[in-house]
């Protein structure tokens, strides 16, 4: 079973380097993993989460209405 982590805090706290950071110690054990990202968010780039010091991770591109939420249980179906 999948496991959802949620890390919070104010801009500028290592919260995507922290999500980044987790997402590659899974990698290298081997699991699979998904990142996705809503396709509002284009401060760096369209498809990748990245830190403010340029280190980015690809990421599935999402609407935020129910489409999106459509295409992440899709993404999810494939992982089961």
């Amino acid at each position: 079973m999948g496991k959802l982590t949620v890390i919070t805090g104010p801009m500028f706290s290592g919260k995507t380097s922290r999500l980044i950071e987790l997402l590659e110690r899974e990698m290298l054990a081997g699991r699979n993993t998904l990142l996705f990202k809503p396709e509002i968010d284009k401060r760096y780039d369209t498809t990748y989460v990245t830190t403010h010091k340029g280190i980015r991770l690809p990421a599935i591109v999402v609407s935020v209405d129910n489409d999106g939420v459509k295409k992440i249980k899709r993404c999810l179906r494939v992982l089961t």
